[in-house]
């Protein structure tokens, strides 16, 4: 008998452990965020934006956290294990307390809320290399991104692609504006109403091929609907694509010849999420996640064989003209068998339009202190994030 209740002590003890996630090993402090799945229309994997904005600012987060954000981490709560999360941060500025993180949303459910948790206070954590394990890349591989731009830089050419395609910016015309204020933190902009910006043509690494299966998404904050405007174009010349762009007041994509045209105006000097789909069955526009046109579209895209014409562009034709006047925001472009459907579509737009996506965002829990035996009092023993 008295061996019975130690035994039922400690299954009543391990059960109450179980119960929790474990703690990442050196961070002293985490923030839970909790997705909500009436807002996930597809499961597959999203790179995630959170606005840091929605932390308290009287939480201790602001204290903690290092002056750049260098220690910031993130891991998938679990009822008996954290998995780090790919995570990478945007524009942080610990004084006013802003700043975003954009991070795998792997585990995203379309029935089930599922908490992510954020790490920080550890003096000596740095960012892990941008093509490691957990590093910004495969924030965006992980969803098969394969270009994107937030739109922050040193300088308009210095607007770098954050993905292994390495797609950035290289020449500009006639000075648009850069590091701008954007739907999320900076955005870029034709002002004057003849710029463009554009990557190296033909660049080495070469840009990615995409023939189908293709996402592009971007947000849109046009100045005037003065007639055909150019908002960008990417691989192909200007008669193939994918692209986007605006005809008077209704969005429009001219991809692979053939031209789609949403039935709705938009307004000027508001943000719109443009997107558009293609399956090598059916072009697909979409404006803030609804779909607004499509076409039954067979076939395949065909890359221009003009190196003049291997590029991004945004502002025009790839020929200069048709100018773009109003300003781009997180810009990114999906190659990856199934990605292009309507649920993936409306997902990331659910993600990127407000903070409605997070049914909660928790106050900081600070790391309980480990006892002699390595567990932790309510936790399971810590995961080391290296």
């Amino acid at each position: 008998m008295k061996y019975i209740i130690p035994c039922l002590l400690l299954v009543l003890q391990l059960s109450a452990v179980d119960a929790w996630p474990s703690w990442a090993n050196d961070w002293g402090l985490r923030i839970g965020i909790t997705t909500d799945s009436s807002k996930i229309d597809s499961a597959a994997t999203i790179p995630a934006l959170f606005d840091l904005s929605q932390i308290g600012s009287g939480d201790a987060f602001w204290t903690d956290v290092d002056a750049d954000g260098d220690d910031i981490v993130m891991g998938l709560g679990g009822t008996s294990v954290d998995t780090r999360v790919a995570c990478h941060v945007l524009d942080f500025d610990k004084t006013a307390k802003t700043g975003y993180v954009v991070y795998a949303g792997s585990d995203n459910s379309t029935s089930t809320n599922v908490v992510y948790y954020i790490y920080a206070s550890n003096a000596t954590a740095t960012p892990p290399a941008i093509d490691a394990a957990y590093g910004q890349e495969a924030v965006y591989s992980a969803a098969g991104c394969v270009v994107a731009h937030h739109f922050t830089g040193a300088s308009v050419t210095d607007l770098d692609d954050y993905t292994a395609s390495d797609v950035d910016f290289e020449t500009d015309k006639n000075f648009p504006l850069y590091n701008i204020v954007g739907k999320h933190g900076y955005a870029y902009e034709n002002s004057v109403g003849n710029e463009h910006l554009k990557s190296e043509p033909d660049p080495t690494p070469a840009l990615p091929v995409i023939s189908s299966d293709v996402c592009l998404m971007m947000w849109v904050y046009p100045s005037d609907v003065v007639g055909n405007e150019q908002i960008m174009g990417f691989q192909y010349d200007y008669s193939n694509g994918p692209s986007m762009r605006l005809t008077t007041n209704k969005p429009q994509t001219r991809t692979e010849n053939t031209v789609l045209t949403s039935a709705n105006p938009i307004s000027i000097n508001t943000w719109y999420q443009f997107a558009v789909t293609w399956d090598s069955s059916n072009l697909k526009l979409y404006v803030d996640g609804t779909e607004e046109a499509t076409v039954a579209k067979s076939g395949a895209m065909t890359p221009t064989t003009n190196p003049t014409y291997k590029l991004l562009q945004i502002g025009s034709f790839a020929t200069g003209s048709e100018h773009y006047h109003g300003r781009v925001d997180t810009m990114m472009i999906f190659n990856v068998s199934g990605t292009p459907t309507a649920g993936f579509v409306s997902t990331v737009y659910n993600n990127q339009a407000n903070n409605n996506f997070y049914s909660n965002v928790s106050t900081s829990e600070t790391q309980p202190v480990i006892g002699a035996g390595g567990a932790q009092d309510g936790f399971l023993s810590p995961v080391t994030f290296d």
